[in-house]
């Protein structure tokens, strides 16, 4: 009750509400199930490895060309990015290449992870 010039009180069945949804808000309600993306699928992901810029060089013999930066592109972050988040994306996309068969991407993969491993604190 109140006017907007005055200000506005609960009145008796306000705060009655009032506390029914407080307590509402305070229980442990079990989160909601998380689900997997559908437009981050595997086949998006490492098409997005494939179509890289050190991807490219690995292929054409320009190996010693791929720079941290383009490392950490590929594994979907930066060169600010925890090493942890880059090493397990660097897992998962290799786990990707394997259940897809795509050879190639794992060979690109795993010669990264090897070639900055110390970059990547996997020393």
């Amino acid at each position: 009750m109140g006017k907007t010039s005055q200000g506005f009180a609960f009145t008796e069945r306000g705060r009655q509400q009032l506390e029914s949804v407080k307590q509402a808000l305070q229980k442990n309600h079990p989160s909601a199930k998380k689900t997997f993306s559908q437009t981050r699928r595997p086949e998006k992901l490492l098409g997005e490895v494939k179509a890289a810029p050190a991807y490219a060089k690995f292929f054409k013999g320009e190996r010693d060309r791929i720079s941290e930066s383009e490392c950490c592109y590929v594994l979907q972050g930066t060169l600010d990015s925890d090493r942890r988040v880059l090493r397990d994306n660097l897992c998962k996309l290799k786990d990707m290449a394997t259940d897809l068969q795509e050879k190639e991407a794992f060979a690109f993969l795993d010669w990264l992870g090897k070639r900055f491993s110390g970059f990547l604190g996997m020393e």
